[in-house]
């Protein structure tokens, strides 16, 4: 009778962590990549930026970006 109690809280334990696991990976879905500067979506994205932040700014002077030091995409759910 004692093995068979042992036994359950056992199974109950790994079904415990089980669902607590999948619950956090379904949470917390974010990869992040480096990326090269020279693709497409990454200059039309800069651009699009830029550009929106100088039509929303007050500043007389227009924004612009001289250097790049890293990438990142960020996917998520």
């Amino acid at each position: 009778m004692a093995r068979l109690w042992q036994s359950l809280k056992l199974l109950l334990a790994i079904l415990v962590a089980l669902v607590a696991s999948s619950y956090q990976l379904k949470k917390t879905f974010i990869s992040i990549h480096e990326v090269s500067a020279v693709e497409q979506y990454v200059k039309d994205t800069l651009q699009y930026l830029t550009n929106e932040y100088n039509k929303e700014s007050d500043d007389k002077y227009n924004f612009r970006i001289l250097r790049i030091l890293k990438i990142q995409k960020q996917v998520s759910e």
